[in-house]
């Protein structure tokens, strides 16, 4: 198999607790990537995917979308 799994840091503009939640909750939902841990200040993701050459831009992308959505719903 040809994938180089790493992990790369994701900087939020989500505010709250309950946003952050939301967020890496749905990336979990990605498949091959996952939320390591969430920075003390919870404006950084620290997240996990299992091939980061192939897959980053499209996860911040997916991120993004979701950031919109998530502050739709709960602004």
């Amino acid at each position: 198999m040809k994938i180089k799994p790493g992990i790369f840091k994701y900087e939020t503009v989500l505010k709250s607790d309950v946003e952050v939640t939301m967020l890496s909750l749905l990336l979990t939902l990605t498949p091959g990537s996952v939320v390591m841990e969430v920075s003390p200040e919870g404006d950084t993701l620290y997240i996990h995917a299992m091939d980061v050459e192939e897959s980053r831009a499209g996860l911040i992308k997916q991120l993004k979308n979701f950031e919109k959505a998530i502050m739709e719903v709960t602004r």
